[in-house]
């Protein structure tokens, strides 16, 4: 039987892979467009969801 606790743990390392995978499909996408994009803000905005999720899954 899956504890609580560890269902959380099992939901943020799949939301956390999704989002990882979510930013390398929109970094291929953009390299593939052949369209110079800075993404810099990108991986920002990634990291700054990251930590927003992490929050989350404390409360």
């Amino acid at each position: 039987m899956i504890s609580e606790e560890q269902k959380f743990e099992l939901l943020y390392d799949k939301i956390m892979n999704d989002v990882s995978d979510t930013e390398q499909r929109i970094r291929d996408t953009i390299e593939k467009s052949g369209v110079e994009v800075d993404t810099v803000d990108l991986s920002h905005m990634f990291d700054t969801l990251k930590s927003k999720i992490e929050i989350m899954m404390e409360m």
